[in-house]
């Protein structure tokens, strides 16, 4: 594994560019597990409401999707054996995303259409500045493979969602477009989640999963076939969502969308299962749970399609659900767990590569605190179910649980992530 990281130092970025996106991230979480504690009543409300998209945003921008742009930074090099085209456009880019996402996220606690809209506009720079680079990069590959092919795919979707949510905000006060709200901010939300940072995580996970497992000679045809599975599902659902569509065609859309989560559910567990490294850390531990959240969500997703929860649940509490299950259980897992792997790699390649054969230098692992990973990984292993618990059956003390447990769950993670970087220093 050491092996297939470091051989591309050559073509990897300064280490400036993936560190500030990812620590940045780092921080976007430790931010929103305080706000979720002071404001766990929230949950059990409705999810078109100010402090829950406040929430919403804070996770998607400046918690995953930082995360996940710092990933790619790194990631690309090593995965398609390319430089960063212009490393010093990105470094500039991160300023007006950083500044942007978190405007935007704090604008929605008092729905203050301004910084709605200058940090929407912030986002959509750094955003475009991000597409402009990575475009630019993928662009010199010779042959693209699987993971090449989903990250497209999924920067595709990132510019989609950005734009869209620009829209909703201009819209919000000029009212050009006579969108119906509810639906179309349903759509919205499943291009940002399924579109771009799960595609996401599906792509980067044929690469990764393996290399980190330890397992050799992967098939990836139903990777390919569910490339093309998800990339039906997603816009023809979301473009139903956004216009309103009728409603018979959205549960054979959520149907096939479920369909495609279940293939690459059932892909990755029989990748794990032919893993020569029998013991999981704590990345893959984190992930093996992670895939029980995508197959909860892509379930939740069917029963409001069918219209099922809205039935037995108050007013969009199943919406909730759904989109707890699918951004902290999923999403958020499989994030903060592949960090605990993907800073140390970093760290250790760029400073103890060059010297690794020729001294003697620390193992990967031992970058990492492993009573702090522990501890991070019990405790967001206690707040994600305790928050499901609560929202399900109206719980606030529950769900107070859930959010304090996330928030130390934060600072805990925090501090693994900055003593990975003191020790890899």
């Amino acid at each position: 594994m050491i092996a297939d990281l470091s051989i591309s130092r050559d073509t990897a970025p300064a280490l400036s560019l993936p560190l500030r996106f990812i620590f940045s991230a780092v921080g976007g979480f430790t931010l929103l597990g305080g706000v979720l504690a002071l404001d766990a009543p929230a949950l059990l409300g409705f999810y078109f409401a100010p402090h829950v998209l406040t929430l919403t945003h804070l996770f998607t921008l400046v918690f995953a999707s930082m995360a996940a742009l710092g990933a790619l930074y790194q990631l690309v090099p090593v995965v398609l054996r390319v430089p960063i085209a212009d490393e010093r456009l990105a470094q500039l880019g991160f300023w007006p995303y950083a500044v942007g996402a978190l405007t935007l996220a704090l604008g929605f606690w008092h729905y203050t259409v301004p910084a709605l809209i200058v940090g929407g506009t912030l986002v959509l720079l750094g955003v475009a500045v991000a597409l402009v680079v990575l475009a630019r990069t993928l662009r010199s590959v010779p042959q693209l493979n699987l993971t090449g092919r989903y990250i497209i795919s999924a920067l595709i979707y990132f510019g989609l969602v950005v734009a869209l949510g620009i829209i909703f905000v201009v819209n919000k006060r000029l009212a050009f477009w006579p969108v119906a709200v509810l639906p179309s901010i349903a759509g919205h939300a499943l291009l940002g989640g399924v579109g771009w940072l799960t595609l996401l995580i599906v792509g980067v996970s044929y690469k990764l999963v393996p290399m980190f497992a330890l397992t050799h000679d992967v098939d990836e045809r139903l990777g390919r076939i569910n490339l093309v599975l998800f990339n039906l599902a997603v816009p023809s659902l979301a473009l139903t969502l956004l216009l309103d569509g009728p409603a018979w065609l959205r549960l054979p859309l959520a149907l096939a969308l479920a369909a495609a989560c279940g293939i690459y559910i059932y892909d990755m567990r029989r990748i794990l299962r032919r893993r020569l490294r029998r013991k999981l850390d704590i990345a893959l531990r984190a992930f093996r749970i992670a895939l029980g959240y995508l197959a909860l969500s892509a379930v939740l997703g069917v029963l409001l399609a069918a219209g099922l929860l809205d039935e037995r649940l108050p007013a969009g509490r199943g919406a909730m659900l759904y989109a707890w299950s699918g951004f902290a259980g999923w999403i958020g897992l499989t994030i903060i767990g592949m960090l605990h792997k993907i800073v140390p790699f970093l760290l250790w390649t760029h400073r103890f590569g060059a010297k690794a054969g020729t001294e003697r230098v620390p193992l990967v692992r031992e970058l990492v605190d492993a009573r702090r990973a522990e501890a991070t990984y019990w405790l967001l292993n206690a707040s994600i179910p305790l928050v499901l618990v609560g929202m399900l059956f109206g719980l606030l003390w529950v769900t107070t649980a859930g959010g304090v447990a996330l928030a130390v769950a934060g600072l805990v993670f925090a501090s693994t992530m900055l003593s990975v970087l003191r020790r890899g220093s």
